[in-house]
């Protein structure tokens, strides 16, 4: 399945958000699953790491407007871009190129998790509460939710 993963750029690496990213992306690469993200750093880069050194297919929905604006490329784990124009052309693709989706983050804001809260909340897919930066019942939270994927 294709799993999209929604987080936003702020996370860096060594932080409990960061690891617990690329763990996520870590655990759905071992269950044989694809992982999307928006291509860039933070979350985005973490999932997509994780995903990559599990052995797993990492694919970037990217954005030309973006990358004009925040003069940003691709993060290096990415091995499959989908370059998108416009934001909400990056979203819909988020949206529709995923059978699942996650947003492992609780921060309000970010337009990527609203767009999750309210795209994926009415189709049954997977937006599931934030788990603290508790690592042993991330991993249990997880588990529960990859058994469902």
């Amino acid at each position: 399945m294709n799993i999209t993963v929604f987080g936003g750029a702020q996370p860096k690496e060594g932080t409990s958000a960061y690891e617990e990213a690329r763990e996520l992306g870590s655990l759905l690469a071992q269950r044989g699953h694809a992982v999307l993200t928006g291509g860039y750093m933070g979350t985005m880069e973490a999932v997509s790491r994780g995903a990559h050194e599990a052995g797993g297919h990492v694919i970037g929905v990217t954005c030309i407007d973006i990358e004009e604006w925040r003069k940003t490329k691709p993060n290096e784990w990415v091995k499959e871009e989908r370059r998108k124009q416009t934001l909400m052309d990056r979203l819909t693709a988020l949206v529709e190129g995923c059978d699942a989706a996650i947003a492992p983050t609780r921060r309000r804001g970010h337009v990527d998790r609203s767009v999750a809260d309210v795209e994926f909340d009415d189709r049954g897919v997977f937006a599931p509460e934030a788990v603290g930066t508790d690592r042993t019942r991330l991993a249990v939270h997880l588990r529960s939710v990859l058994r469902r994927v």
